[in-house]
């Protein structure tokens, strides 16, 4: 993939299988992929862009995009707010009564307000496919235990992509992708990649832990 005809490559020779479930990290220095990743997930590029992206054996180009898009979740680092309520924030559509925002809101009380409308509308809507990108960035590390345990309690049953920038938020992943300058530098459990000693472990060793 690349942003541009006459640009490098933001993406190339990527191949990689999630389980159903999997919980993985996505790390990398400024520049890797990371961002460029997700990006490609929720078909947000639609030009300069080869190869497939199979989920469940289906191609995601043969969905519609509205219809595709609706089926994932998606955690960013600053949620989007709009004028006016806090139900219209978390239901701009009027799809969830107001028990269900209730419950979303009392197990998200934890996060910070540019977290919270982001949680809360993941977690009502139930989405089996989740993309935390950078969400916890922002917040110290007592409140980024506190979301990541919501999240391993909340979404236990879901595929979660989680593009990381600090050590902590992603060593309880089943696998970590750690990607250098569009492509698959490395992957494997946290403990597998530390052991090898290759370029997940300097990026811990060096601090520049997706930075």
């Amino acid at each position: 993939m690349k942003y541009g005809a006459d640009l490098g490559y933001a993406l190339k020779n990527i191949n990689l299988t999630i389980n159903p479930g999997e919980k993985i990290g996505i790390v990398g220095r400024t520049g890797a992929g990371k961002s460029s990743l997700a990006k490609v997930l929720f078909r947000l590029i639609h030009e300069n862009i080869s190869g497939s992206i199979l989920i469940d054996g289906q191609d995601i180009s043969e969905f519609g995009v509205g219809d595709y898009r609706a089926r994932l979740g998606m955690i960013p680092q600053e949620s989007s707010m709009f004028d006016g309520s806090i139900r219209r924030n978390l239901d701009p559509l009027h799809q969830f009564n107001i028990e269900e925002m209730w419950a979303s809101l009392i197990k998200c009380n934890m996060a910070e307000l540019q977290q919270l409308f982001g949680l809360c509308r993941v977690i009502m809507r139930r989405r089996r496919i989740i993309v935390l990108d950078e969400a916890t960035a922002n917040v110290d590390l007592e409140i980024d235990k506190s979301v990541q345990e919501l999240i391993r309690k909340e979404f236990s049953g879901c595929t979660v992509l989680t593009i990381a920038h600090r050590l902590e938020t992603i060593m309880n992943s089943d696998r970590i992708v750690v990607m250098d300058k569009g492509t698959v530098a490395e992957i494997g459990t946290p403990q597998e990649l530390l052991a090898k000693d290759g370029m997940f472990a300097q990026l811990v060793k060096t601090s520049d832990f997706g930075q």
